[in-house]
């Protein structure tokens, strides 16, 4: 589920983040700063597991390190992502670029 969500969500960024998908929802950025954007959530997300293990090895152990990541950042980031793809969600017009 997790590689799904990954992959699923790195390749369609760039399209969203540009207006590929909808001309009036988007973050009206060039290719060249979505792709930005993109390398740098996917350099995030390849070097952050390095923290999660010191943190489980040290501290708290892998099971609750892995309940406290899964409820602190997997569920509520998917979340976050799927609300923001709903257009005109809060009354919202246009897309707060801000946000990002």
């Amino acid at each position: 589920l997790e590689r799904f969500c990954f992959y699923g969500i790195n390749y369609t960024t760039t399209a969203y983040l540009t207006g590929e998908y909808n001309e009036d929802w988007n973050a009206d950025m060039t290719s060249i700063e979505a792709s930005s954007y993109v390398s740098i959530s996917t350099a995030v997300a390849y070097t952050t597991p390095f923290l999660g293990a010191m943190l489980a090895d040290n501290l708290l152990g892998e099971y609750v390190t892995i309940i406290m990541g899964c409820c602190a950042c997997y569920i509520p980031g998917l979340v976050l992502i799927a609300v923001t793809t709903i257009p005109n969600f809060h009354n919202q017009i246009q897309f707060n670029v801000r946000a990002i």
